[in-house]
């Protein structure tokens, strides 16, 4: 049943008689009326059964506490839809833990405030057809109901600021596959964090793809995000079924924005200049970045990464620890303006072929760990490799290091195969070099050095502060070997 009331009856206290699911329209005459919050709360308090509601020609004040915001609906928890041909801005609240509203449909809002619909648990249908400025925190946020949502307008008039969703605005929002969002060009952290089901979305105006954004999203496959100039950190984390992402104009993917999405396959990131710690970590199915640009990876970026088979970067200058630690398959990498090769880098690389580091300064400890293909290595400027460095190489030939000057131990273990090492300034060398390599037969070294102590075998006196290859020997070890 259909049931009319103006609302100053309402404010007088006249409380219409209604059967459970009736439909109660409340009606100003004359001009529009806006109520505040705690006068609609003091009305709808006595509405008891569950009824549709339809407001005409009333618009809720909006409410503005310096530092809270209602915790509840002024409607109470009661109402089951809602229609209202005059309200243009969802206050803040005003929906707020409605657990039985399904549907919600208002022609003329423009803009939709923070916790406007938090905790609409059953709210299936959302029709905002001129929904054009904004969609404020957590405005839709444990809706677990919600399948879809839309935000077609593109025409923003006069509005000053850029189109947005704000942080958390439809996190836990289990049950949403599809947003269709054109004209929206700032996207706030954790918007669609824990959508488990959300399988298409299109943005084609974001600028930015915010931090913790797609978290969780493990149904989603495919993204395309032609005008995303961020990747913020763990945006795509654990989204386990993803794909592809095309972001061609990104310039820099966050710390962990990708962790463990072991189905990535394909990225296009053809403008990224940064990618940071642990961005890609785990993505198991990652065969290929293209990345023109790139200058610098973080520690892990590409940790685990193991069917990783080839970086396009020509501007490659800076990695960090474990850039690329366990990438078994990575044949092709361009390290050629790299000054610094640092701990782990390439750490079980075992396809890697480089030969040429031209810009090679110092190289840490593990860097190239088993990298069993690497066969001759040139690095004029190389004044440090550290220890453990080539460890395990043992498909590698030559050495050519014409200025290094410190050898670190264990440098060469079990490189097996290793014919040639030229390091004619080398003035530091440690322990077991050449540990378990049973000959090298181009050992290029200053005299100084006993090249028969560099294939010793017995640890025992290696404790003794004057055998003269105890890790970085000073000169006065040498001299005291002498004696």
């Amino acid at each position: 049943m259909d049931i009319r009331i103006s609302f100053s009856e309402l404010h007088r206290g006249k409380i219409p008689s209604y059967e459970a699911g009736d439909t109660i329209t409340i009606f100003a005459e004359g001009n529009v009326i806006v109520p505040d919050y705690d006068e609609l709360r003091a009305i709808f308090s006595h509405f008891s059964k569950p009824y549709h509601l339809v407001l005409e020609n009333i618009q809720p004040r909006f409410p503005f506490k310096r530092g809270a915001i209602d915790d509840s609906s002024p409607f109470g928890d009661k109402i089951l839809s809602f229609y209202s041909p005059d309200l243009n801005i969802v206050g803040c609240s005003l929906f707020r833990d409605c657990a039985e509203l399904t549907e919600i449909f208002v022609p003329s809002v423009v803009a939709v405030c923070n916790y406007s619909f938090y905790g609409c648990k059953k709210l299936e249908k959302v029709h905002l057809p001129k929904l054009k400025y904004y969609v404020a925190s957590n405005a839709f946020e444990e809706c677990k109901s919600l399948r879809e949502f839309r935000m077609p307008c593109e025409d923003i008039g006069d509005w000053p600021e850029p189109v947005s969703i704000g942080e958390k605005a439809f996190r836990n929002c289990t049950s949403l596959r599809k947003v269709y969002i054109p004209s929206v060009r700032e996207i706030s952290g954790s918007v669609f964090k824990n959508c488990v089901n959300l399988t298409e979305i299109y943005a084609p105006l974001a600028e930015n793809i915010g931090w913790m954004m797609f978290e969780r999203c493990c149904s989603l496959e495919h993204v395309d995000f032609p005008n995303a100039k961020i990747i913020e950190s763990y945006a795509f984390r654990s989204c386990l079924r993803l794909k592809s992402v095309n972001a061609p104009v990104a310039e820099s993917v966050e710390e962990c924005a990708f962790d463990d999405c072991i189905l990535l396959e394909s990225i296009c990131i053809k403008s990224v200049k940064e990618i940071e710690d642990s961005a890609f970590d785990s993505c198991e199915n990652l065969k290929e970045v293209d990345a023109p640009f790139l200058e610098s990876v973080g520690k892990g970026a590409f940790r685990r990464c193991y069917k990783l088979e080839r970086v396009k970067s020509h501007e490659l200058k800076n990695l960090q620890v474990e850039s690329f630690k366990g990438c078994h398959n990575l044949r092709e990498i361009n390290l050629t303006k790299v000054k610094i090769i640092p701990s782990r880098a390439f750490y079980e690389c075992s396809s890697l072929c480089v030969e040429d580091l031209p810009s090679a300064e110092k190289i840490y400890s593990f860097a190239f760990y088993e990298c069993r293909k690497l066969k001759n290595l040139y690095m004029p400027k190389l004044k440090l490799l550290g220890n453990h460095a080539l460890e395990r190489c043992d498909g590698l030939e030559l050495v050519d290091m014409p200025s290094v000057e410190t050898i670190g131990k264990f440098a060469f273990y079990d490189c097996e195969e290793i014919d040639t090492v030229n390091a004619p300034n080398v003035k530091n060398i440690g322990w077991g070099v050449f540990n378990w390599v049973f000959d090298v037969k181009n050992l290029i070294i200053p005299e100084i050095f006993d090249k028969e102590l560099m294939f010793d075998w017995d640890f025992d006196n290696w404790d003794n502060p004057f055998h003269p290859f105890v890790s970085y020997i000073k000169e006065e070890y040498r001299q005291g070997a002498k004696k």
